[in-house]
């Protein structure tokens, strides 16, 4: 049996959908952009603590939001090169909320209130749909648009699907992502990694992608990440359906498989992080890399009234 429930969590609302017979849950914050904060799933009887989330609101108040755990990234993912771009020969100007570097990051919508749709509990999986409208009047990003985000859990594991439309009589720059962060056992160090590309995308000291691309080969089969910095964007193969990233931990024997649609409007790139205590791996599915609004790099531009879908997925072996 799937069960939803709602929960007060400091000044916010945390929606919990959970397989009773399992233990198997996960939670959403609408306040916060429709963040995914704690998941759990479940190796054979064992219960495995997938994101590295918050059980606190105090924590999450002033870790989870600063840092920008679980949380939706539109309509860019990464970072605007001094929060400035052009669109149809008009100047922008984004808040430039990278204050070391200056540049606006990780859009627009992880501090907005994402309103509840619907829900749905059955014998075989629970899931939620929330909502975000702008009206357009937002100086820095003038475009009507509507967002809709449907987060299942069942017997496979969990899928965040978003749908986007334009609501606006312009064409409409997008991005899209989001910022899970992965837990680990010891430190990120110890972890297994295998990504299916070995093509990134080439960056400036300011974490501006340069327009060219590099080769990094070593996580084409599993490897241990050891000391690797782990601050790369990689093109996916988009002829492809879906890419999975595998992140293996060797002390528990638990496999992560992260899954992302790849293909005509989907998540075709994918970006790592690890921060700075290493004490988790950020595994980021993008529709395009950083600064995609000045380099155009896998920008998508919706015509007015158009609308696309998309969905990355997280399940455990």
């Amino acid at each position: 049996m799937f069960t939803i429930s709602h929960h007060t969590f400091g000044p916010f609302t945390e929606i919990k959908m959970e397989n009773t017979g399992t233990g198997e849950y996960v939670t959403v914050i609408p306040e916060c952009g429709g963040a995914v904060n704690q998941h759990f799933l479940s190796k054979g009887n064992k219960l495995v603590k997938v994101l590295k989330g918050f059980d606190n609101p105090h924590e999450w108040e002033s870790k989870g939001i600063k840092d920008y755990y679980g949380v939706k990234l539109f309509p860019f993912p990464g970072r605007i090169n001094n929060g400035t771009y052009q669109h149809e020969g008009n100047v922008y100007q984004l808040d430039t909320n990278d204050t070391k570097l200056q540049h606006a990051l990780h859009g627009l919508v992880f501090n907005q209130t994402f309103a509840l749709l619907n829900t749905q509990e059955t014998e075989d999986f629970a899931q939620i749909t929330l909502a975000h409208k702008s009206n357009g009047s937002a100086k820095n990003y003038p475009f009507a648009h509507q967002i809709q985000i449907t987060y299942r859990l069942d017997k496979n594991g969990f899928e965040c699907r978003s749908s986007i439309r334009n609501n606006d009589r312009r064409k409409m720059p997008v991005g899209d992502g989001w910022h899970p962060y992965f837990n680990v056992s010891t430190n990120a160090d110890a972890m297994h990694l295998q990504v299916s590309s070995d093509e990134i995308l080439e960056h400036d000291v300011a974490l501006i992608p340069t327009g060219k691309t590099m080769t990094v080969n070593k996580y084409v089969q599993l490897s241990q990440i050891g000391d690797d910095p782990l601050f790369y964007c990689f093109k996916l193969n988009g002829g492809e359906a879906a890419h999975t990233t595998v992140l293996y931990d060797p002390e528990t024997d638990v496999r992560i498989n992260v899954r992302q649609q790849t293909g005509f409007r989907k998540y075709n790139y994918l970006q790592l992080y690890v921060p700075p205590d290493r004490s988790a791996i950020a595994i980021e599915p993008y529709t395009c890399p950083s600064d995609a609004f000045n380099s155009g790099i896998g920008l998508i531009e919706l015509n007015p009234d158009e609308d696309f879908s998309l969905s990355f997925g997280i399940s455990v072996q």
